[in-house]
This record gives structure tokens, C-alpha cells and sequence, in this order.
């Protein structure tokens, strides 16, 4: 099983206090968000409307950076969230942070954008400590990408990697409570209820939480104060499901059920790693 610890915001900030400005990007959702983050502080956020993220993307990091005294050749590096997400959404924002560090020679850093979700929920102070904390984000087709974390001391511990999932095979395989956030929560929270139980699944709203771009940078300034940069020429989106061209000219990948992925992990982690999932 995977075993990542993911600090709270404020901890990763002051783990950059020496890094120059960071910006954060995510466009992988239904709204676009943009942050930059300089010397341990979150300077500025924004949250864009809801349209083709091509077209407001370039124009909203200008006038963002415009805002905060910033020119783009002064960035030090971007952090884009890499997904899952809309297919096209993430080639955007890759693209772009491809593009800027090549003309700039700044240093670029892929982030999951499910690690941002649940940091985001991390920050909403009636999260329930003991519950697996479960962020979704809607994946069409009654799917859902999902990742499983757990609060610890000084953040969360991520349980599983990132995967797609039925909202109800989701909710069955969760033992104990389950709190979800994002918009797949939103979507398909009726099912998440009816199959995890009314006194198991909670629901953690996002709408006063920093948008998922905050978190992004602040992840990205960490890994920045640590050197952990990716190379521009591979860094890829993490798509989970294949693109409809890759279904059409291959065979459908073979989906093994939860607990067959789950059951995979678990054998592969430490014995003294504690899990919240059923085998």
C-alpha cells in the first residue's frame, strides 16, 4: 500500500521560506485555480469562471502575478496539478508550464491533483480525525478518481494510489467512516450515502477552504526547498483512465475491482502500516 505523508499547508510553506515565487496551477476540475506562493507566504489566489480553460488561463496568470509585482520571468518554478482530471483541462496546464520553463528556464513540479483535494479538506477544521478521508472528482460515465488519506499529527498519510472507482463499489469497500469532498462527492453523494450508511459517510464542504491551486503551490514550494524538480521533457499527466483514441485502439484495460487493487497494495506495504480498507 502506498505510504506518503502530506504536511498541512502552513508546515510546507515554512519549509520554503528561502524559495522565490512558486506558481501553482490547476485546471484538471470545472473551474481553473491559480496561486503563487513566495518565500513561505501565499501571496494571491484566484478561482476562474467556468469556461474553456485555453482561453483564461494565460490572461488570468498575467494579471495574477501583474497583482502581485510579478513579471514571468521571475518565477522559480511552476507546480501544475497533473491530475486526474479533464483530459483536456490537464494538457492545458502542462502545456503551458512545459512552454514557460522552456522560455524561462524555471523549474516545473507535477502534483496529484487528489493530493491538493484532500489538503484542502485538511483545512476545514470539522474534518473528523479518525475517518479515511476520500476527495473525488467526478470522471463522467458514473465514475469517480479517488484516492484514500488519513489524518495524522501533522497533515495526512496517503493510503492508496490514485484509481477510478463505481460510487457504490467505492462506499462498500470503506470500513468505518469515510469523509468525501469535491465535485464527485457533490455528484453522486446520494449513492455514497445509501451504500457507506447515513452514520458512516460525511461530507466536508469546500466552498471556505483555499481553492486547490493554494495547495499546489504550497506542495510545490516544499519540493522546491527539497530540489525535487521533474525533467520538462517527461513529466505526463496522471490520467488513471485511458482516452477514448487509446480505448478505441486498444482493448479496454482490465479493471480488477477495488479490492483486487487494494488487496495489491496491502501486500506490498510495511507490517506496520495501518489500513482503514477492507480485503
Amino acid at each position: 500500500m502506498t505510504s506518503q505523508g502530506l504536511f498541512r499547508a502552513d508546515l510546507l510553506l515554512q519549509q520554503s521560506r528561502a524559495t522565490g515565487p512558486i506558481l501553482g496551477l490547476e485546471t484538471g476540475g470545472p473551474q481553473a485555480s491559480l496561486a503563487i506562493s513566495l518565500k513561505g507566504e501565499l501571496l494571491a489566489t484566484q478561482v476562474l469562471e467556468r469556461r474553456a480553460h485555453g482561453e483564461s488561463v494565460v490572461g488570468a496568470v498575467d494579471r495574477l502575478l501583474h497583482r502581485c509585482g510579478l513579471r514571468i520571468g521571475e518565477l522559480t518554478a511552476i507546480a501544475v496539478g497533473i491530475g486526474p482530471g479533464s483530459f483536456t483541462g490537464l494538457r492545458i496546464a502542462l502545456s503551458y508550464a512545459k512552454g514557460v520553463a522552456l522560455a524561462t528556464g524555471c523549474a516545473v513540479m507535477g502534483i496529484p491533483s487528489l493530493d491538493a483535494l484532500a489538503l484542502c479538506a485538511l483545512e476545514q477544521s470539522a474534518l473528523t480525525p479518525t475517518a479515511t478521508l476520500c476527495p473525488l472528482l467526478d470522471a463522467r460515465k458514473g465514475e469517480v478518481y479517488a484516492a484514500l488519506y488519513q489524518q495524522v499529527e501533522n497533515g495526512l498519510e496517503k493510503l492508496s494510489g490514485e484509481f477510478l472507482a463505481k460510487p457504490r463499489e467505492l462506499a462498500r469497500q470503506i470500513e468505518g467512516a469515510a469523509v468525501f469532498c469535491g465535485d464527485g462527492a457533490t455528484v453522486y453523494g446520494d449513492l455514497l450515502r445509501e451504500d457507506a450508511g447515513a452514520n458512516r459517510a460525511f461530507f466536508a464542504d469546500l466552498s471556505t477552504a483555499p481553492p486547490p491551486a493554494a495547495m499546489i503551490a504550497a506542495l510545490g514550494a516544499a519540493r522546491m526547498a527539497r530540489g525535487r524538480l521533474d525533467a520538462v521533457a517527461s513529466l505526463q499527466p496522471l490520467y488513471v483512465r485511458p482516452s477514448e483514441a487509446e480505448l478505441k485502439a486498444k482493448r479496454p484495460a482490465n479493471h480488477a475491482g477495488l479490492e483486487a487493487l487494494w488487496s495489491r497494495e496491502k501486500k506490498s506495504s510495511s507490517a506496520n502500516t495501518r489500513t482503514t480498507i477492507k480485503s
